[in-house]
Order: C-alpha cells, then sequence, then structure tokens
C-alpha cells in the first residue's frame, strides 16, 4: 500500500509523458496503476487480517 501512495507522488515530478498519455489532462500512467493498485493492498490487507483472527479462533 506504501508503494502505491509513494509512486503517486513521486510520478508527479516526472516530466517525460507528452499530453495525450494523461488521463482526465493530469494523472500519469503510473498513477493510474498506483489508483488501481491501493484498494487491492487494502482489500488484500483486509483478508489477510481476517483470515488470521479466524485462525487464532480456531486454536
Amino acid at each position: 500500500m506504501a508503494y502505491s501512495v509513494n509512486r503517486f507522488i513521486v510520478e508527479f515530478f516526472r516530466g517525460d509523458y507528452q499530453p495525450e498519455q494523461l488521463w482526465l489532462g493530469w494523472i500519469k500512467p503510473g498513477q493510474q496503476l498506483s489508483l488501481f493498485l491501493l484498494p487491492v493492498g487494502i482489500a488484500l490487507a483486509i483478508f489477510l487480517w481476517q483470515r488470521s483472527r479466524l485462525a487464532k479462533r480456531e486454536e
């Protein structure tokens, strides 16, 4: 999750994209990937957390 947030911020400082590559006029391809990966990471963290809680209950 931290990678996604860091990449989103770092992409603001890169200047190697053409205007036609931007999404909504300002979001770069790396930021698009980060916007996709952040909720995936959060969902995975919640899933693993709940799974570990259930495993502890069964012991």
